[in-house]
């Protein structure tokens, strides 16, 4: 009965249209801290999203789908399985994904996503947040179910954190709740409920901004634009530098990174005296141009005994004074030759 009671509490609110299921977008701009936020990374190659984990209510099925999608390439698609209660003449049924997320205490955050379900009437939105402190103790919860419609629709709810969180584990799920009774037909014992999930979006705010991209990895660390010069070396020149170029996502200030702490394939550090930023677009982009010695990469090189007219891929990484990590990786040609110009 306790189910039940929440059910009709939940009824109530959505015949009042007091639960608001699509927020307008605001004007602000603030930084997405959910890493891969459209599901667009899969380097293990298993089908799946990178860095979330999944709801594993057995039978449940999650796709990365390339058709029916948002932003990028893909969308997470769930295949929810509903499990009847005849005495209470409902199904009920769940699916969704999570991400574990460091959070700053006593602060409010707007968590925001895009869903589409084939059965709006009978699934429901419920973004969560469970809190935990500095030593894993679980000290807090935020949660609301949210109506859905037919098409895609941004789903939107604050929360502000515990004084004592330190950690918040982000539920996305989508709800069944459907009666199969006479008056709703249709429904069968163990059907499944198809929906999807695309541009997930957690920022330090008490309303959305527009969704964009952020390129974190599963371990924290944004990942850049890299762009090296020459993009063939011929390790027989005689240059002084090898010139880098760090394009940062929209939001990050190349000013604020600790140019001490930029370096190639973890050996060689950047010349601190050949570190410049720019900024531009209204100061929301940034980028660095930066440079290494030559001579130590051509002899890091040779160390790898890279051969003739191989590529290689040079990565950089670095870290802002914050503590955020950033990397980037970009692929040069290698030639070994002492006739003709030598880059």
């Amino acid at each position: 009965m306790k189910f039940n009671k929440q059910i009709c509490f939940f009824m109530v609110f959505f015949a009042l249209g007091l639960l608001v299921n699509l927020t307008a977008l605001g004007e602000g701009y603030t930084i997405n801290l959910i890493k891969n936020p459209s599901f667009e990374v899969d380097n293990d190659y298993d089908g799946l999203p990178d860095c979330w984990s999944l709801l594993d209510n057995y039978p449940n099925d999650y796709y990365l789908d390339s058709e029916e999608k948002l932003f990028g390439d893909v969308s997470l698609k769930m295949e929810t399985y509903s499990h009847p209660n005849w005495e209470e003449h409902y199904k009920t049924g769940s699916g969704g994904a999570c991400l574990l997320l460091d959070v700053e205490p006593n602060t409010t955050y707007t968590i925001s996503y895009f869903v589409k379900t084939e059965n709006p009437e009978s699934v429901l939105a419920l973004p969560s947040s469970w809190e935990y402190d500095a030593d894993g103790n679980f000290i807090d919860q935020h949660y609301e179910y949210l109506p859905l419609n037919s098409g895609w629709q941004r789903v939107v709810y604050v929360f502000t954190t515990h004084p004592d969180a330190d950690v918040v584990k982000l539920w996305l799920v989508v709800c069944v709740w459907a009666y199969y009774s006479e008056q709703v037909s249709g429904w069968k014992e163990g059907e499944f409920y198809t929906s999807w999930i695309d541009g997930v979006q957690l920022e330090k705010s008490d309303a959305p901004s527009p969704f964009h991209t952020t390129f974190i990895d599963c371990h924290g660390a944004l990942q850049a634009n890299i762009h090296i010069y020459p993009n063939t070396l011929n390790l027989k020149s005689r240059g002084k530098w090898i010139t880098c170029f760090i394009k940062l996502p929209e939001g990050y200030d190349g000013h604020e990174i600790d140019a001490s702490s930029i370096r190639l394939n973890d050996s060689i550090y950047a010349g601190l005296k050949q570190v410049k930023v720019r900024n531009y677009d209204s100061e929301r982009l940034s980028d660095l141009k930066i440079k290494f010695s030559r001579k130590d990469l051509i002899k890091y090189l040779r160390s790898t005994g890279i051969k003739n007219k191989e590529e290689v891929e040079l990565t950089v990484a670095g870290a802002f004074y914050d503590g955020t990590a950033f990397f980037g990786s970009d692929t040069i040609r290698i030639i070994n030759r002492r006739k003709g110009r030598a880059f």
